[in-house]
């Protein structure tokens, strides 16, 4: 893609200042695997890196973040888990406790066992797309050569994590279509909802997935 401005779409999808340290964190995350990330096809087009980036910056908190706290209320969980936690008792089981809210939250799926295994704190959301579940772990880690299993961790080294993002988009399908062939198209909200299991921060994704998408515009613009 010519013009390609990676820097400034992360920039711009972050909605920080240009001197936000966490932000230059993730930037030279993915300069360091640029090259890999090119190869791999996340600069075919700008609608597909502009979702990348849109997508990564919301996972993210704007690249602030690169595991999940799970420090919610009770009435955020209703919010954001109203199947899982259908009564503000319920939810107020689970407030402001990470570890048990993570283990209840996340078990017996994508790969994770019961409760009481702590597969759910153990691979909770990591990296800029919040990679989760024992399953995801195994298949990324193996995509990449990581034994992202026994060192979950792994996914929160800045460059990594943008692997770990883009081989989800390749690799993840939502009706025929892989995430990459949805973000081809400006679908941001299949994206999201591959990503994301819902549509939460849907507004959110959106307008980054914008932004980032005018700063590749700038880009493409002005030429090489």
């Amino acid at each position: 893609m010519a013009g390609i401005d990676l820097e400034g779409a992360i920039l711009a999808a972050s909605m920080k200042s240009a001197t936000n340290a966490k932000v230059k964190i993730a930037i030279d995350g993915a300069l360091a695997v640029k090259g890999w990330m090119d190869e791999h096809g996340a600069f075919d087009n700008a609608p597909r890196l502009a979702s990348l980036c849109g997508q990564t910056a919301s996972e993210s908190g704007g690249y602030q973040s690169s595991i999940e706290r799970l420090r919610y209320s009770a009435k955020r969980l209703r919010q954001v888990w109203p199947r899982r936690y259908k009564t503000l008792e319920m939810a107020e089981e689970y407030a402001h406790q990470p570890k048990k809210l993570a283990n209840h939250t996340y078990a017996n799926r994508n790969g994770n066992g019961p409760p009481e295994s702590g597969d759910g704190w153990r691979y909770r959301g990591r990296g800029w797309i919040m990679l989760t579940g024992r399953a995801n772990y195994r298949r990324l880690g193996k995509a990449l050569g990581r034994d992202l299993i026994n060192e979950p961790d792994l996914a929160r080294d800045p460059a990594i994590a943008w692997q770990i993002a883009v081989e989800f988009f390749i690799s993840r399908k939502r009706k025929g279509r892989t995430v990459m062939e949805w973000a081809d198209i400006g679908d941001t909200e299949m994206v999201t909802l591959i990503i994301n299991g819902g549509r939460h921060g849907l507004k959110d994704r959106i307008a980054r997935t914008g932004l980032a998408a005018m700063a590749l515009a700038r880009a493409e613009a002005l030429g090489p």
